[in-house]
């Protein structure tokens, strides 16, 4: 007989490098890699959020979706997390999360989900630019026999 070790370990399973808005481009966004939501108790999706001086409307968006397949085909959203920046005096710099479980992605939906991804967006209305990156951690299932 196994029994589930909840594991403190967090292991780094997605990274993606910074993204940034461009002149006239209100919003850019990086989608992750499919992960095996099946292996992991909890997934953590971190993001760096740079938002440029007197910049307006600056918000992010961490979005997980899941589905049966790693192709991510036929996915659905899970879970989304936003945040905003008030109009800084100076350029500011400010950490993001969004977390799921293993066990909400598995019961999402009557078909039994698996992979699980990462959506991340930078918004800004004003000309200004802003900025985020992706780096995603999890705590891997760990069985011991009793």
């Amino acid at each position: 007989m196994y029994t589930e070790k909840l594991s403190e370990q967090l292991s780094i399973v997605d990274t993606h490098a910074r993204i940034v808005t461009t002149g006239g481009t209100a919003s850019t966004s990086t989608t992750g890699t499919a992960i095996d939501a099946s292996e992991y108790n909890r997934i953590i999706a971190y993001g760096v959020f740079d938002v440029a001086k007197s910049a307006t409307g600056a918000s992010w968006t961490i979005q997980w979706n899941a589905a049966t397949v790693s192709g991510m085909t036929g996915s659905t959203t899970i879970t989304t997390c936003t945040g905003s920046v008030a109009t800084p005096a100076a350029n500011t710099t400010t950490g993001v999360s969004c977390s799921i479980s293993g066990e909400a992605v598995q019961s999402a939906r009557t078909d039994e989900d698996r992979y699980v991804q990462a959506v991340v967006t930078a918004n800004v209305k004003s000309a200004h630019a802003v900025g985020i990156d992706l780096l995603v951690l999890a705590n891997a299932k760990r069985y011991h026999p009793n």
